[in-house]
């Protein structure tokens, strides 16, 4: 009787549209295809539409951001195809709610959907029943994810190497289990330490990399490095966000290993200092700027006349084809518009400086000591 009713429902010389889906890049949409052009020549229908969402995962990604199933919806609005083929039940979504969306746009078009591994109907008529089919599909593809992250956790436990590429700087041998240095990305990755640690931003390290050695690396690739363990020879677990691609978990929830097969560039100890200026930024406690900047008095001068915070201005402009700068750097008073010159007051500063330095320590103490 099921197979009465499918064969009622594709009729020969009806159009049909191929949906296909993977997770992984090393996937392939062969099978899928095959089968479905398979079920097709069975039926006497034609595949006249292909729509691929390759190397997506339907857990991560959501309806609306997959480009193949959601022009697939859009043209069975306009009527391009009469009925829809997928390999299973899963290809098409992970998530329950997304399965009966998906029901009802086709529904309202009067287009069925065939499983064409099983030959089998997606909308099966009863709503528990495919409730229960869209909800044992996610707790399958949540029992996995769960199995994979406890088994990537037990290999780090023994300090092996759960997968994966190699940190940029490194290359993993499989046969022999080991990771050997690439020294000339080494050297990249040590400046890109050098270069953080001396306050520069992720995008800052980004142009000067570029610049220095004809290397381009991005700055969500530059905060990966920075955040990484590895380098200083450990590996870490749960360190990025499942639910975000690149956001990076509070350190207090990874696991991190140190493992004898990687060579580290550096200590444990260095890394967290690095680590300890992320985070700082990161909370807004360790503004870059004020280290990046040239008016290092902003915020320590009051104006003589008004008595206002003098706030730096910059009325430089760099002349490229005459190769010259023009204008000037002034400490501005944004309430009275007084200003005066930056080398000016910089000039007097290395003086009271100098000054201070030839004093005997206890003098100047004591100077302080009376000012407060």
């Amino acid at each position: 009787m099921y197979m009465l009713a499918l064969a009622d429902l594709i009729k020969p010389g009806m159009r049909g549209a191929f949906y296909g889906r993977h997770s992984t890049d090393k996937q392939t949409m062969e099978t899928q295809r095959s089968m479905a052009y398979e079920f097709a020549k069975k039926y006497g229908c034609m595949i006249t539409c292909e729509y691929e969402d390759a190397g997506v995962s339907a857990r991560k990604k959501k309806l609306d951001d997959r480009d193949g199933i959601s022009l697939l919806l859009k043209e069975a609005i306009d009527g391009k195809f009469d009925f829809v083929l997928i390999n299973h039940h899963d290809r098409i979504a992970r998530n329950p709610t997304e399965h009966q969306k998906i029901r009802m746009i086709l529904a309202g078009c009067n287009i069925p959907v065939v499983i064409s591994s099983s030959e089998s109907l997606y909308d099966s008529g009863d709503f528990i029943v495919d409730l229960i089919k869209d909800g044992t599909s996610k707790m399958e593809v949540d029992n996995t994810r769960i199995r994979t992250r406890d088994t990537a956790k037990s290999i780090l436990i023994k300090g092996k190497w759960t997968g994966g590429k190699a940190p940029f700087g490194y290359r993993y041998d499989k046969i022999n289990k080991s990771f050997s240095q690439c020294g000339e990305e080494l050297t990249i990755v040590r400046r890109l330490y050098e270069l953080y640690r001396n306050r520069e931003g992720f995008q800052s390290i980004s142009r000067l990399i570029s610049h220095e050695f004809g290397k381009t690396i991005n700055k969500a690739t530059v905060r990966w490095i920075i955040t990484n363990p590895f380098y200083a020879g450990y590996m870490s677990h749960h360190r990025k966000s499942e639910h975000s691609r690149n956001s990076i978990t509070p350190i207090e929830n990874w696991l991190m290993i140190k493992s004898d097969l990687i060579e580290p560039i550096m200590s444990l100890d260095e890394w967290k200092e690095t680590w300890a200026i992320f985070e700082q930024r990161k909370t807004g406690n360790l503004n870059p700027k004020m280290y990046k900047t040239s008016f290092f008095l902003s915020n320590l001068l009051n104006c003589s006349v008004c008595n206002s915070i003098l706030i730096g201005k910059d009325q430089t402009t760099f002349d490229k084809k005459r190769n010259k700068l023009y204008g000037k750097k002034w400490y501005f008073c944004p309430t009275c518009k007084y200003k005066i010159e930056l080398d000016r007051i910089h000039t007097v500063i290395d003086v009271v400086l100098k000054d201070l330095k030839s004093q005997n320590l206890e003098t100047v103490s004591l100077y302080v000591y009376n000012e407060l």
